[in-house]
């Protein structure tokens, strides 16, 4: 009797966790694959002006511009790609005249749904007293998230 209901009890467990099984990935949901926060940030500079870059959805863009007079960093869809903190204006190791604008300013975004958005940024001086050409006064990348 005792073997008997030890086997019962053995073939209760195994068709318990068969139905847990079951029921923890029902058939037409896909795992989605892992979030693209687990890899480096994509780090954009002067180099990108104009360009269009693609990304995945939750990868962080970060724009890295070497000068401080860069100001109204900002994204044509925050719903596409949105500000990830605070525009921050890093030290620099290179000495500065004062004026110079020599310290790198860093945006960050993070990419929150398929679609496009332009990453932007200007400036209207390029060194002290020194007015920027219309071609060196606006930063612009164009942003294309996939899944």
């Amino acid at each position: 009797m005792r073997e008997f209901v030890g086997t019962v009890a053995s073939l209760a467990l195994t068709a318990a966790l068969f139905a847990v099984a079951g029921c923890a990935s029902p058939r037409g949901i896909v795992t989605p694959p892992p979030r693209a926060t687990n890899y480096p940030a994509i780090v954009l500079d002067e180099h990108a002006n104009q360009s269009t870059v693609q990304v995945v959805v939750g990868r962080r863009v970060e724009v890295l511009l070497h000068s401080s007079y860069w100001t109204g960093f900002g994204s044509s869809q925050s719903a596409v790609v949105r500000a990830d903190g605070s525009v921050r204006t890093l030290p620099t190791s290179q000495k500065c005249v004062p004026g110079g604008g020599c310290n790198p300013v860093l945006a960050t975004f993070m990419a929150q749904a398929a679609g496009t958005a332009v990453l932007s940024a200007s400036r209207t001086s390029c060194g002290e007293a020194l007015r920027c050409s219309p071609a060196n006064s606006h930063y612009r990348v164009t942003i294309v998230v996939t899944r």
